[in-house]
């Protein structure tokens, strides 16, 4: 036989025994769901209940400039969730100030925006 197609072979039950091995590992951690419903629920008096928790506020972020690059630091904070591969002294002008002074993300989906933009 040729020695490819016998490689392919070994290749192919190689993968196929992986995966088999994945799914049954994924399907052990599942919770299974029940298909009755909750009929009552008791939180014990001491317990606070989570519906009269106050939702945590968002983190906001600010993106500053930070040892020659670009801090992401979580409003509060004086130390940096990270620090980005970006120098600042390549940036153009307006942005060298702007991260100086320092720039608001008010989400994370802001905040990729602006590491986008600042990255590239």
């Amino acid at each position: 036989m040729d020695s490819r197609f016998i490689w392919t072979a070994a290749a192919m039950i190689a993968v196929t025994g992986i995966s088999v091995v994945l799914v049954n590992l994924t399907s052990e951690r599942s919770p299974i769901a029940s298909t009755e419903p909750i009929s009552h629920v008791e939180i014990p008096a001491d317990q606070p209940s989570v519906a009269k928790e106050k939702p945590q506020e968002p983190e906001r972020y600010m993106l500053k400039a930070y040892q020659g690059r670009i801090g992401v630091f979580i409003i509060g904070r004086e130390e940096p969730e990270m620090v980005l591969d970006v120098y600042v002294k390549f940036l153009p002008e307006y942005d060298r100030g702007q991260l100086e002074q320092g720039v608001e993300a008010r989400d994370t989906t802001q905040l990729a925006a602006l590491i986008e933009d600042y990255s590239s």
